[in-house]
């Protein structure tokens, strides 16, 4: 009787269909991209192979499934890859073995503790095909017959694929990056995660809007979308026009999944069948321990390979004159480069060494990650708003339909930044409208902001705490901060829109800060959404 079976290590899951005594079957997941009716080498299934087998092909009723809609906050790079139904394993062997390390979904994201990703995503299971009748072709039974086993395993692989399941996702993911480990913590126990088949409650939408624009006056927010298994990747993120809509967001995301049926969508793991079963007599070589490592390593390659890219990035800004490092933060950068360049190196090598030889197959935790203190080179620490007045009349002619009354608003935010560093500010809404905000002189003393802070934490916020969150630097004391070129100033923009009532809370946009130094350069950046 066939049953299922898990190994699991570090959280990496390699699946297989089993018998009571050995591996009869093995299951590949995306992104391989294998044939259905066709060979695969279990060692490399990114190697194809001719077909060798006459075949037809059915759909296996009942094997469709639910949608399914989510909202995942992903700490780790393990949870990005499982959000996503991605085979770590089958990212590794390419990575490592096909020369396609460049193009896989996750290589772009950190997950460190200066960032923080959330995706929403949705997931529906199309069902299963399968091949049947099959029969060997007659220069693949020739070999069978002479028993020229090593032959046929390397013109016809050494399984054959006999399923497929097709599932297709479309996922928002969502980004911030450079903030401080304090403002992570807050913003982790702010999100609250929610699954469902149907519609998002208004519960879980209303803590989504409050997550986003909590991290929206933290960081930037960037939106990419990724597809898996559909029919092709969609320009969807210039559709998303307020982050924090999840009602908003989900139907964009259902929209696109609408479209796709069996017939229009790709395959995403795939099941396979030993070729014993046809009368092949090589040697079955069992990698699942392989596989577990693989996942292991390619886990790892790509968060040290973060670390490499960053370093490369920061150092070659300074050698063009775009920013300025010291000398100790130009030598944590080499050394940051040249560490993770060698264990990179160590990764691939023993990766290879790993699939020829179980036997040389190690731990993944014999390559730790570089422990990298980045130098902070935004200017820009919190921006938050203090004061915002709403005035609104009635038109004496139609705006448009529906909006009868023409609204003013004034915003005054309040920015902790280098502003010494800082000779101009742009703001730019959703819609492109750019605004150049007035700003004023020092509007409050750090240590003024320090003691209203306090108060509101009952007298146990400590100088080293709030210059925490307020600048994003790990500073001792607001005289360390003040030497370092920290103060506040106040930004007040003034907006015109049109609204559908009179008692319209203010405007519902997103701006984007853009602050310039005194030759034109941008120094920094800070999003912020109503």
């Amino acid at each position: 009787m066939v049953k299922e079976c898990r190994w699991f290590k570090g959280g990496a899951i390699t699946l297989c269909l089993v018998s009571s005594l050995s591996c009869n079957a093995s299951e590949y997941g995306f992104p391989l991209s294998l044939r259905l009716g066709a060979g695969v080498t279990p060692s490399d299934p990114t190697d194809s192979f001719p077909y060798c087998f006459d075949f037809k092909t059915r759909l296996i009723p009942g094997s469709a499934g639910s949608s399914l809609f989510r909202t995942s906050l992903i700490k780790t790079r393990t949870d990005f890859l499982r959000e996503l139904s991605v085979s770590a394993s089958a990212a590794g062997k390419y990575a490592f073995f096909s020369g396609a390390a460049s193009g896989s979904l996750d290589e772009k994201y950190s997950f460190s503790s200066d960032s923080l990703t959330w995706i929403v995503y949705l997931q529906t299971d199309l069902g299963k095909s399968e091949v049947y009748d099959e029969s060997l072709k007659a220069f693949a039974s020739q070999l069978i017959e002479s028993k020229n086993f090593a032959q046929f395993a390397t013109r016809c692989g050494q399984e054959l694929i006999t399923q497929e399941r097709r599932k297709a996702s479309v996922s928002a993911i969502f980004s911030i990056s450079n903030i401080s480990q304090e403002q992570r913590k807050t913003l982790e126990g702010k999100f609250s995660g929610e699954a469902n088949t149907a519609i998002f409650s208004v519960e879980a939408s209303t803590s989504f809007r409050n997550f986003v624009k909590e991290a929206a006056k933290t960081s930037r927010i960037t939106v990419d979308v990724v597809t898996v298994g559909g029919s092709g990747a969609a320009d969807l993120a210039a559709l998303f026009t307020d982050y924090s809509d999840l009602a908003a967001i989900s139907q964009i995301l259902r929209t696109y999944t609408a479209k796709l049926s069996f017939d229009n969508s790709k395959a995403t793991s795939y099941q396979s069948t030993k070729m014993t079963r046809y009368g092949w007599g090589g040697n079955v070589v069992d990698f699942s321990i392989a596989d577990i490592a693989l996942s292991d390593y390619y886990i790892t390659y790509r968060d040290i390979d973060i670390i490499k890219r960053k370093a490369y990035d920061l150092l070659n800004m300074a050698a063009q004159g775009q920013i300025e490092l010291t000398t100790d933060q130009t030598n944590t950068l080499k050394k940051a480069y040249s560490d993770s360049d060698a264990l990179i190196a160590k990764i691939v090598q023993t990766a290879r060494a790993c699939r020829d030889d179980e036997k040389k197959c190690i731990s993944a935790v014999a390559f730790t990650a570089p422990s990298v203190a980045w130098p902070k080179l935004d200017p820009v620490g919190t921006l938050v708003q203090r004061k915002k007045t709403v005035e609104c009349n009635e038109s004496p002619g139609p705006i448009s339909f529906q909006v009868k009354f023409q609204c003013s608003q004034t915003s005054v935010f309040r920015g902790v930044a280098k502003w010494a560093n800082i000779s101009n500010v742009d703001a730019i809404d959703r819609f492109g409208q750019r605004y150049t905000p007035v700003v004023s002189a020092e509007s409050i003393d750090l240590r003024s902001a320090y003691e209203e802070m306090n108060k509101q934490y009952g007298g146990a916020l400590t100088e080293g705490a709030f210059l925490e969150l307020v600048t994003g630097e790990t500073i001792g004391s607001i005289a360390a901060a003040k030497a370092r070129g920290w103060s506040i100033r106040e930004m007040t923009l003034s907006f015109l829109f049109g609204a559908q009532s009179a008692n319209t809370g203010g405007l519902q946009t997103a701006l984007d800060f853009t602050f310039f130094d005194g030759k034109g350069n941008r120094t920094g950046r800070q999003a912020f959404m109503y």
